[in-house]
């Protein structure tokens, strides 16, 4: 049983060249019914430049699920990690939010990754 809410995996911590990138998010409903338009989010941090998806720009974006009962996985984001001959840091933050964009609804996630 999982509890209302989004929960983040990643395929793995730290990526180097060649690396699989894989970030899914897994969107679940205890029931008893299925939820429709709820306003998803998910905002990509990397070096302090802030970006949403699914759009991938610095303004506020989202996507509107319905949520059947149970869980719902989601490929979010998918490549190959590339040859960038430098060193950083990023997380990724999800929630759900109310229909007035003002209060997260469940439980929400966070997952952080290097290169």
């Amino acid at each position: 049983f999982m509890p209302l809410g989004v929960s983040l995996n990643l395929s793995g911590t730290t990526f180097q060249p060649e690396d699989d990138f894989l970030l899914q998010a897994t969107l679940s409903n205890p029931g008893p019914e299925t939820l429709s338009s709820q306003n998803f989010v998910l905002l990509m941090e990397v070096n302090s430049n802030y970006f949403w998806y699914p759009s991938w720009t610095a303004d506020l974006a989202y996507e509107l699920v319905d949520m059947a009962v149970g869980t719902t996985q989601k490929d979010v984001l998918r490549f190959t990690w590339p040859n960038i001959g430098s060193t950083g840091n990023g997380q990724f933050i999800s929630a759900l939010l109310n229909q007035d964009m003002t209060e997260i609804i469940g439980e929400w996630d966070m997952v952080s990754f290097g290169w």
